[in-house]
């Protein structure tokens, strides 16, 4: 009788994970993930007792592994002279591990929903620790650095090394590290914003009763919207959507075929907003570095004002039918052709996959700030991530490309104006 090998469990996360990443948890059966390992499904569930049970182990394992990168044996070319490690070659290592499980941010983001609540809120003290440890390390190779200044730079660190999951751009595993931890660590080395109490303080008040609209079918895509961005789309259905506006399902119908429908429209109206907003910059931008400057400010000011649609964009395209989904990523990809265009036009000798890899990486930093309810309500902290999305993309002269264009300043300050 063959022996049961030992790290069969984790065998079985390092085949889940890419098969969640590329199908989408609720495509993935234990069946599958079973065969990918080379066992039968009955082997599988003595491990496992459901697949809800393997999504959380492939995103804890990959924390862990974050929490462990600068515990591990130093080499003595890696130590300090405190025996530690540097900061630059901890973030390496935290890169490194990004990069060995770049699928799993993705899954955290995407699924979170499915992760069962005690093992949300394990994973969540996880990923704190790994920001606090970072922290840390800013703290001790930084003089003069507060401890919260210290704590939103590593937020904004973590947001790049999980951009990765969020592209499939590959660059020879060296060159990869070495660009990441390059992100990284010009992220690291800006200066935190000062936050005021009134700043904080203006978190907890309440927000401000907005207009209903008068359409019904408005009124439909908007609710949609919000339950798709909390529940997820296969956590919601068209009942939920009707329910949320005080229509019974069947009278739905009258408005959209089917949910795939909501979707569709949702995701082709996001981009489509994306898309006239890059026009209004090219329009005014007279050189590629103030251009990608001034995108990153519209972009930051279409994520703060539509949040729910960005976590859609991120997370649930895949759900769409096949051909919906081919036409949404070509849209997507015609997007960001643009992006890297102009930041290979801005940093001559920069290749293509590169300037990939720098864009994913700022538009993440983003997208991971405009999706916390509470953050992103703080200025002081919208302004900052704006200049570390800028710092992630390698721009000479970045200190004179942090503040956006005038027309732009003026957009972002009707925007943020109160309701």
């Amino acid at each position: 009788m063959t022996p049961r090998p030992r790290n069969r469990r984790s065998q079985i996360v390092a085949a889940a994970g890419p098969l969640f990443h590329k199908l989408g948890y609720q495509q993935v059966s234990m069946a599958q993930i079973a065969a990918d390992v080379g066992i039968t499904a009955a082997a599988l569930y003595r491990h496992f007792p459901g697949k809800q049970q393997v999504l959380s182990a492939v995103i804890a394992e990959y924390f862990t592994r974050l929490q462990n990168a600068d515990t591990d044996p130093v080499d003595r070319a890696d130590a300090g002279p405190d025996g530690g490690l540097g900061l630059a070659t901890t973030i390496r290592r935290l890169a490194a591990v990004a990069l060995e499980r770049r699928e799993a941010p993705l899954l955290w983001a995407r699924e979170y929903g499915r992760v069962a609540v005690p093992d949300r809120v394990d994973l969540r003290t996880q990923l704190t620790k790994v920001v606090l440890s970072m922290a840390g390390g800013v703290l001790d190779s930084r003089a003069g650095l507060s401890a919260a200044g210290a704590e939103i730079l590593a937020w904004r660190a973590v947001a790049v090394l999980t951009s990765p999951s969020y592209h499939r751009t590959e660059l020879p595993r060296p060159r990869f590290e070495n660009t990441l931890t390059d992100m990284t660590m010009a992220v690291l080395a800006l200066t935190p914003p000062t936050i005021a109490a009134d700043d904080v303080a203006a978190v907890g008040r309440p927000v401000p009763a907005t207009i209903d609209r008068l359409s019904r079918r408005e009124a439909l895509l908007s609710a949609a919207l919000r339950l798709f961005a909390e529940r997820g789309y296969h956590g919601v259905t068209v009942d939920d959507i009707g329910a949320a506006v005080g229509i019974a399902g069947p009278s739905v119908y009258n408005h959209f075929p089917g949910k795939s429908e909501f979707l569709r429209t949702l995701l082709n109206r996001g981009g489509e907003g994306l898309q006239l907003s890059m026009s209004r910059v090219l329009a005014h931008a007279t050189d590629p570095a103030t251009a990608l400057a001034d995108l990153l400010h519209t972009y930051a000011s279409f994520a703060w004002d539509h949040s729910h649609l960005v976590t859609v964009l991120v997370s649930e395209a895949h759900n769409l039918p096949e051909d919906d989904y081919r036409q949404t990523r070509q849209g997507q990809r015609e997007y960001l052709a643009e992006w890297y265009h102009l930041l290979r036009l801005a940093v001559p000798g920069m290749d293509d996959a590169e300037a990939r890899v720098r864009v994913h990486a700022s538009i993440t930093v983003i997208n991971h700030l405009a999706r916390s309810k509470r953050a992103k309500l703080i200025p002081p902290l919208r302004t900052h991530v704006v200049s570390s999305a800028l710092a992630t993309l390698g721009l000479p002269g970045l200190p004179g490309l942090a503040q956006a264009t005038p027309w732009i300043s003026e957009v972002g300050a009707m925007r943020s104006s109160p309701r």
